[in-house]
């Protein structure tokens, strides 16, 4: 009796939207060396420098990177209050990036009160103005009701803001809104749409979504090779979503060999993870292991801790494949 197949139907479908929810511009600045750090101004004394180390930052794009320098590298919160002078001076001359930036602060009380109405009234401003990131990052406050009424409709609106100008994580969400049918009607082929455009540039989630839909035939043809490939690419990732699929497809021989071993394998992997999925991994992992001898499910234990690593992921699970059909 199979008792899996279907796990990751709930992975993807219980996904929550707001992961991963990256403030990009804010914590994409590379950290600055010692050297470099030594020539940042004081906290408090930024009026005091010479004019030409003014000049350098007067420019709301100067003003705005220095002030992700102080907030990348904060340790304290003078530095903190030095990054939310900078990101105000940028933000009074409407600059997009610092006006997110700016709301980040304020939403995680860093150098500021933390004041949840104000951070959200700062994303609208930069959202409006057309800046990706904060119309993701309003769909993900939208979702989870943080600072504003839960609305699935204005985060669905506001991540196809983000989508259509390339915002990869707000691609996957959009697909998953239209595959849940939460925020919008529900429509396969839409989710396709986002989620390949997404699987495309690398996005694992969106990968393991590509897969379910090729798996079933939802939005697009139904082909188990293409799932297969999505699944694999997934997993080498540590989705593990796409590790409980391609157990699935291993423990029922669909699209590939019939291996109860390797699917042991991937399971135990995706059990190890603290994740919502674990507690389905390791029910199906243990109903897999009541089908192996003592020796299999040892040859499959060692597997499991060779794909734990991630490093050379897809090769080891090819070799253990060929291994294994070799007896």
């Amino acid at each position: 009796m199979i008792i899996f197949p279907f796990l990751g139907v709930m992975s993807i479908l219980g996904s929550h939207f707001s992961l991963p929810d990256q403030k990009a511009t804010l914590y994409e600045a590379t950290p600055v060396s010692t050297e470099a750090k030594s020539t940042l101004p004081e906290p408090g004394k930024l009026e005091k420098n010479s004019t030409s180390d003014m000049a350098a930052v007067r420019s709301p794009e100067a003003e705005n990177q220095l002030g992700q320098t102080y907030a990348v590298n904060g340790v304290d919160d003078a530095t903190y209050r030095m990054a939310v002078e900078l990101f105000q001076r940028s933000a009074d001359q409407g600059y997009p990036p610092a006006l997110y930036n700016l709301g980040t602060m304020y939403e995680d009380g860093h150098g500021v009160a933390q004041n949840l109405p104000l951070a959200v009234d700062l994303f609208k401003q930069s959202a409006v103005k057309g800046y990706s990131v904060a119309q993701f990052h309003l769909g993900v406050l939208y979702k989870d009701g943080r600072g504003v009424k839960g609305s699935a409709k204005l985060a669905h609106a506001w991540w196809e803001k983000a989508a259509e100008q390339g915002h990869i994580v707000a691609q996957f969400n959009l697909g998953l809104s239209f595959a849940k049918g939460d925020g919008a009607k529900q429509d396969y082929s839409s989710a396709a749409r986002w989620w390949r455009a997404a699987a495309m540039r690398g996005n694992a989630s969106a990968q393991n979504g590509m897969g379910w839909l090729c798996e079933r035939g939802l939005g697009i043809a139904q082909d188990t090779n293409a799932a297969i490939t999505w699944y694999r690419s997934a997993a080498s990732q540590g989705d593990v979503s796409a590790q409980v699929n391609l157990a699935s497809m291993y423990e029922r021989g669909v699209g590939v060999r019939k291996d109860p071993m390797v699917a042991y394998a991937l399971l135990s992997v995706a059990a190890s993870r603290s994740d919502s999925t674990q507690k389905n991994a390791s029910i199906a992992m243990e109903h897999v292991a009541r089908g192996l001898s003592k020796e299999q499910l040892g040859t499959a234990t060692e597997l499991a801790g060779k794909l734990r690593s991630r490093n050379s992921f897809l090769a080891k699970l090819d070799a253990a494949v060929r291994l294994d059909s070799d007896h």
